[in-house]
């Protein structure tokens, strides 16, 4: 259930339509109850619906009280918080997290403050609620994440400018203060001025009569126009690269470059994200649907062809640990291994070649041994799954096909009451897994001897011709 409840909140859930009205939900509260605050400063409209308000006011809190318990009590399902104590600490220190305790926090702390006017004060820390908006909205996340990326170009320039507030200030300060001894008092009064005009508002309240100053306000005013676009041009550029490569990083090292975004590469790609590996996903087509399952899962995109240099370069494949092509493009899969290899002589790569006897001269003619062809590997398991239901995959040791089969033991079989050890010691064959019909306790890899009894599940690894002899001994006499 927990599972189920973080997968929800998060928006990750599979079941999507509920994630879906959930959010809608909530987003619906949080927008009602910042009209409700402001409709409790016009006076008229407070008294007139005061009850109303005010059971607003209880349900809003209710639902958000219910949302932050729930977030802090599933929270340990992410890796990143997968402690049950400091885990959750961690999160409840969060800057989501903060936010959704002070949407909350104010309505309980009337309860044990007496003074009116602090009260009043914590009611107004109601507002921070808006800021919920960006756990739900796709597009504030964005913003978030760009000025998160961008923050060191963004204090430098909100230095400079501090810096040029400083020197116009006390420059015009110097020049004006004989002539206007009331306006320009100090050099804290000056800074007044500096930002209205370096900011072009120009509210007029103060302005330079002398010559000199009004040199001195004009060449500010003009500096002014280029220094406030610095943060626009910033901003702006990072909304193309979002929009470029979804979550871009600086860099990555000792990533997954994985080419191609179908049927497989969609798999591959929640494969290697539930192992917690860093991934950059390289997809031609930037209409291709899966692309928002992988912005969804913070996957890194680089639209480009898989088949260029620099398309590559963009996903640092020099500092890669592996490449994964899986496009449906033979050629162009082998192609973007040859660059790879290029790029990084010991990259590892795992090459997908529908035609299996290709698959084979890339092996030895390419040095490229992870070279798969997904029909060929498919085959078998296809196969054996039509002969024997009980056969849930298979693969291949070199030459060698095994096949994993699930097996539940039936009463009145030879196997029940036989020993784990014993049945291994059959045949070719291992088992992978137990299950104790009695308590439900899954073991893996079990090396202790344990006896088998009716309704015990085993998932075991072995070679087709023992599938025949294992059935029979699980037949009741």
């Amino acid at each position: 259930m927990k599972q189920t409840v973080f997968e929800i909140l998060e928006g990750t859930s599979r079941h999507q339509k509920i994630s879906n009205a959930i959010t809608a939900f909530i987003m619906s509260i949080v927008v009602l109850s910042c009209i409700a605050i402001v409709i409790e400063t016009v006076e008229p409209l407070s008294v007139k619906f005061f009850n109303a308000l005010e059971l607003f006011e209880y349900f809003s809190i209710t639902i958000f009280t219910v949302e932050y318990v729930f977030r802090v009590w599933a929270c340990v399902e992410s890796p990143k918080y997968s402690h049950p104590l400091f885990g959750r600490i961690r999160f409840m220190l969060s800057p989501m997290a903060l936010v959704d305790l002070l949407a909350i926090l104010p309505f309980y702390l009337t309860f044990v403050v007496a003074d009116l006017r602090f009260i009043r004060a914590l009611r107004l820390l109601r507002i921070f609620r808006i800021f919920k908006i960006a756990r739900y909205s796709k597009a504030l996340m964005t913003f978030g994440r760009i000025l998160a990326s961008k923050k060191e170009e963004l204090v430098i320039t909100a230095i400079l400018g501090l810096i040029l507030i400083f020197f116009s200030s006390s420059f015009m300060y110097f020049i004006e203060h004989d002539a206007q001894p009331e306006a320009f008092a100090s050099i804290p009064h000056a800074m007044w001025w500096a930002v209205v005009t370096l900011t072009t508002v120009g509210y007029g309240d103060i302005y330079p009569i002398t010559m000199p100053g009004k040199l001195l306000g004009g060449f500010i005013a003009i500096i002014g126009i280029g220094m406030f676009a610095l943060p626009a041009g910033i901003l702006g550029s990072a909304f193309v690269l979002e929009e470029m490569f979804g979550h871009r990083r600086v860099s990555m090292k000792n990533h997954f470059v994985l080419c191609g975004l179908g049927k497989i590469g969609i798999q591959v790609m929640k494969q290697l994200k539930l192992f917690n590996k860093d991934v950059i996903v390289v997809e031609k087509d930037k209409s291709n649907p899966l692309l928002q399952t992988a912005y969804d899962m913070g996957v890194t995109k680089v639209i480009g062809d898989i088949r260029m240099e620099e398309t590559l370069n963009q996903a640092f494949i020099h500092d890669a640990q592996c490449l994964i092509a899986v496009s449906n493009d033979d050629l162009s899969n082998l192609e973007a291994a040859l660059n790879a290899r290029k790029a990084k002589k010991d990259i590892h790569i795992v090459l997908r070649v529908l035609d299996h006897n290709l698959a084979e001269k890339i092996q030895t003619g390419f040095g490229i041994e992870s070279s798969f062809s997904p029909s060929a590997l498919a085959a078998p398991a296809f196969a054996m799954a039509a002969i024997d239901p009980s056969v849930i995959g298979s693969f291949y040791v070199g030459d060698d096909l095994m096949l994993n089969m699930e097996l539940v033991i039936k009463k009145g079989a030879p196997l029940d009451g036989m020993t784990t050890v014993d049945f291994e010691n059959m045949g070719a064959m291992s088992i992978l897994a137990y299950e104790n019909a009695a308590t439900g306790k899954r073991m893996l890899h079990i090396s202790e001897s344990i006896v088998l009894k009716a309704g015990d599940k085993l998932v075991l690894s072995t070679v087709p011709d023992m599938r025949h002899r294992i059935h029979e001994i699980n037949k009741p006499a």
